[in-house]
């Protein structure tokens, strides 16, 4: 009876242990197909785990982000902000829906929606947090189009003539990429050029020997990049000229 008792059991704990392999199998072959960035860091803020996702969202491989501070690839502008967040999921709270700028391995910046959890060890301990990130860049650059779009027809809405309207836009334009400066060039009444119209900074004094020298120039069609835009009738995008 009791070697009965004893194959019973034994047969009992080899199903559980191949039921739980089982289920870890299934468990990392879940977040090594998994499109968010899944990851785990300890007490001081070490990288303990990533999955494969990172090499997508951020351009490393899983290696090289082990044993690394996350604080590394945290937009400098938002490290305080995001160490405040750390310390509060380690007292056991979460956090849900996030949103942070990282850094990928190329040094772009990007938009991650983040989720994070306290990480207990068997006793209940914490011994780190746990947590998801998405990358969102191309939601948030929408979301801020349209808040571009939407501000600009109000300005144009508003405004009390062209020039007025154009001046608000320069400057709606500026603040939302980041600009420090803005000309506008329209066709000359009655003589086939560009002439320069207004900037969007008309108040910045350190712009005010520019402005002087770009009203002095007008563009005849095809001549320099306003009277090439003009002639074509299409615009153009130049990171750096």
């Amino acid at each position: 009876a009791q070697n009965a008792q004893l194959e019973q059991e034994v047969r009992e704990r080899v199903h559980a242990e191949t039921a739980l392999r089982a289920s870890e199998q299934k468990y990392r072959h879940l977040v090594e197909a998994c499109q968010d960035m899944i990851w785990s860091c300890d007490l001081q803020g070490n990288l303990t785990f990533v999955n494969p996702a990172v090499r997508q969202i951020l351009g490393y491989e899983p290696e090289e982000m082990i044993g690394c501070l996350f604080a590394n690839f945290v937009a400098p502008e938002q490290l305080a902000q995001v160490l405040s967040v750390f310390q509060y999921v380690l007292a056991e709270k979460s956090v849900s829906q996030y949103q942070m700028v990282g850094i990928t391995k190329n040094g772009r910046q990007i938009y991650l929606l983040c989720s994070a959890i306290a990480l207990l060890n068997s006793d209940g301990e914490v011994i780190g947090i746990t947590g998801t990130a998405s990358d969102i860049t191309q939601r948030h650059q929408a979301e801020e189009e349209t808040r571009l779009l939407l501000a600009t027809t109000q300005a144009i809405n508003s405004a009390k003539d062209v020039e007025t309207a154009l001046c608000a836009i320069q400057c709606l334009i500026c603040q939302h990429i980041g600009w420090d400066f803005a000309e506008a060039w329209i066709p000359a009444q009655g003589r086939g050029v560009l002439e320069y119209s207004l900037n969007g900074c008309e108040c910045q004094s350190n712009f005010e020997a520019f402005c002087n020298a770009s009203k002095q120039v007008t563009f005849p069609p095809n001549m320099g990049l306003p009277g090439q835009i003009w002639s074509r009738q299409q615009p153009e995008w130049i990171a750096d000229t």
